[in-house]
């Protein structure tokens, strides 16, 4: 029952031959920071998430899904609990196959959060961030290459995206938005873009590495160019029980003009699984 409603979600018909691999679960981590200044902190980083990659072949041509969600939250020693991450990412990817290693790509890239953010500054709290607030929706033309054996890199020269961003994420103004109320803006653009996916299992299995990274550049300058890179590395303790390395490499000028990096070790129960059926049309 749970494949179904995963590949309903997907919206695909039958088909000749499909795979569905899928990842999720929830884990927790401990931890301590401290600044030049000598203040020191310490929470508590509970997460939960999904990784599903859907793949189907056929003679000419073949269909990559991929959906990566993501959910945690802090708990600070005073009772205090924070969103820490809070994004859902699609991609889907249709290629059709040719003679040389190189594929024609067309993908559509959609991305959002779940939750709805306030603002805690002032005594009245007040509406900043929800679902599809902020949102992005990319498609792009290229070229694909598969890379080991569950993995691939996209390259794009002709990529339109659709960016609604939120006024607590606005640092710059520019005059060709389209300005909403609660000043959330609308704005389209047109550029380079590079993804890479790769799911490859290690070690009769026991080691998972996963990243999902892309690359966003319209203009030689800092304003024009998004960056974003997560990285995890799993090792399969025992059954479910697994250590985690997630990484996260993310630039984007709306938020910040520097470059943000985040690293945590994560100790939880992961379930996944890869199923594979052949039917006929």
């Amino acid at each position: 029952m749970r494949n179904r409603l995963i590949l309903l979600f997907f919206l695909m018909p039958v088909i000749t031959e499909a795979q569905l691999l899928y990842k999720g679960g929830i884990s927790a981590a401990y931890s301590m920071q401290k600044n030049w200044n000598e203040n020191q902190t310490s929470f508590i980083t509970l997460q939960t998430g999904w990784l599903v990659d859907y793949r189907k072949d056929k003679e000419g041509s073949h269909t990559f899904h991929h959906l990566n969600t993501e959910v945690s939250y802090i708990y600070y020693p005073d009772s205090i609990w924070k969103t820490n991450t809070d994004y859902l990412k699609l991609n889907l990817q249709w290629n059709k196959k040719k003679t040389s290693k190189w594929e024609s790509n067309t993908s559509l890239f959609f991305a959002t959060r779940y939750l709805n953010k306030y603002s805690t500054r002032s005594s009245s709290n007040y509406w900043q961030e929800g679902f599809l607030n902020p949102m992005e929706l990319a498609f792009s033309y290229g070229w694909k290459r598969g890379l080991f054996k569950r993995s691939s890199l996209c390259i794009s020269f002709s990529t339109l995206r659709l960016v609604v961003t939120p006024a607590s994420r606005l640092s710059t103004k520019n005059e060709t938005t389209l300005k909403l109320k609660n000043n959330t803006s609308i704005s389209g653009q047109y550029g380079f873009q590079a993804q890479s996916f790769i799911n490859e299992m290690f070690c009769n299995e026991r080691v998972h590495w996963i990243n999902d990274s892309r690359i966003y550049i319209n203009q030689l300058s800092e304003k024009g160019v998004l960056f974003d890179m997560h990285n995890i590395l799993a090792i399969r303790i025992y059954k479910y029980l697994e250590i985690r390395v997630d990484s996260k490499l993310q630039y984007d000028y709306q938020l910040s003009n520097k470059l943000r990096f985040k690293q945590e070790a994560l100790l939880g129960f992961y379930y996944s699984n890869s199923k594979r059926k052949t039917n006929s049309d």
